[in-house]
């Protein structure tokens, strides 16, 4: 008796629901960070230039965040389509046995 590669599907897709979390987590840190933002006027005549700086990094930070939720999103959609052609595989493998079967 051979053992053959074997793939479970719903751990495929499992990992793919923990990165959908994951990406959620990642925007809404984003939007966290991009309600620094503030008014500039609030830091005082010396303190604007320090809020300045805050307000940019924030907003940098912000699209860093969006960015990495982004890709994130997008190794999910390619995980859960690799869950699907390999269920869609395995279902035409068996399929194809079948049919050969004497």
């Amino acid at each position: 008796m051979v053992s053959g590669f074997e793939v479970e599907s719903e751990r495929l897709l499992e990992f793919g629901k923990h990165l959908d979390e994951l990406e959620t987590n990642l925007k809404a840190t984003a939007g966290l960070v991009g309600g620094c933002v503030g008014d500039v006027g609030l830091w005082g005549l010396v303190g604007q230039l320090f809020g300045t700086i805050v307000i940019e990094n924030c907003q940098k930070t912000e699209r860093q965040f969006n960015d990495y939720g982004n890709t994130i999103a997008g190794f999910s959609d390619k995980i859960n389509e690799a869950a699907k052609r390999y269920e869609a595989s395995e279902a035409e493998a068996g399929d194809s046995i079948l049919r050969y079967k004497v």
